[in-house]
């Protein structure tokens, strides 16, 4: 539970936070208090949050994936739905043309995107790779790209669902709590090459080596470490089982995180939630 301790440490973080609006020396004051009481207010912020996520605070839990579902059941020990969000998969359909020779990136250029890790793979293996967005990483991360990696910047809506329904496959090094491109990229009838981790685990149906009978059809291949070496792996996998892929079988799968599951989803766990049904 959150004690006074806690209550006089988060008001007096927002005191010292309001101060960062002051001089150049207030400024560095408060950082510097900032910085020596990390871990107590990360704690503190920890406890309020427990605190406040009991069953007379929080009637019910809604996750966006697994994964997430799981977080919730180990930081709160609650239980949890999952209702994926939804996507707007009528904006990509597939062009039932061939494939263009290259894969796809869309990029934030943030940490965690890891645009890094797939180009390294694919300095690697000299594959073309189509790089699309912008962000704070994109300079250092473009200077040092090889000349089979081509950065197109933020683009168009349109040009982007051209750039889906044309790849081979759209590469996915990161880990997401949900990842609405990778569904989207689906939507265009067009593979995932993604981490096994997060919301690729629920929206990649995952390429089987031997696949048993009645298999549903893949939409991906997923791989388990996060390297530029066991993404390339997964790339060599995924070439040598090209041709199982079917462009209709993977837009009829990304058509069940269409908004009207959504809604129907979501208004079912709102109905539980006013008739005070236990999840």
């Amino acid at each position: 539970t959150t004690t006074e301790e806690d209550v006089r440490l988060l008001r007096g973080m927002g005191e010292r936070i309001g101060a960062l609006e002051g001089t150049r020396d207030a400024h560095a004051t408060e950082l510097v208090w900032l910085d020596a009481h990390a871990g107590d207010l990360v704690s503190a912020l920890r406890r309020f949050d427990r605190s406040r996520s009991t069953p007379a605070h929080v009637t019910r839990f809604v996750a966006i994936s697994r994964g997430v579902s799981e977080r919730i059941r180990r930081h709160y020990a609650r239980p949890s739905r999952v209702v994926h969000p939804p996507v707007d998969v009528e904006r990509f359909q597939p062009t039932g043309a061939r494939p263009d020779d290259y894969y796809l990136l869309v990029g934030a250029f943030v940490p965690y995107k890891r645009e890094d890790l797939a180009i390294e793979a694919f300095r690697r293996s000299g594959r073309r790779l189509v790089v699309a967005g912008d962000g704070p990483l994109r300079g250092r991360i473009e200077a040092s790209a090889p000349p089979n990696v081509e950065f197109v910047g933020r683009v168009p809506d349109d040009t982007l669902a051209e750039l889906f329904a044309g790849c081979r496959a759209l590469v996915h090094p990161q880990h997401e709590d949900f990842g609405l491109v990778a569904v989207e990229v689906q939507a265009a009838g067009r593979p995932v090459i993604a981490l096994a981790a997060g919301g690729a685990l629920d929206t990649v149906r995952p390429l089987h080596d031997t696949p048993h009978e009645g298999a549903e059809a893949p939409t991906g291949v997923l791989f388990e470490q996060q390297s530029a070496e066991a993404l390339a792996a997964a790339v060599e996998r995924f070439e040598r089982s090209e041709h199982v892929f079917d462009a209709k079988a993977i837009r009829r799968h990304a058509e069940h995180f269409g908004p009207r599951r959504f809604a129907e989803a979501l208004g079912r766990e709102i109905e539980a939630a006013r008739a005070g049904r236990d999840q």
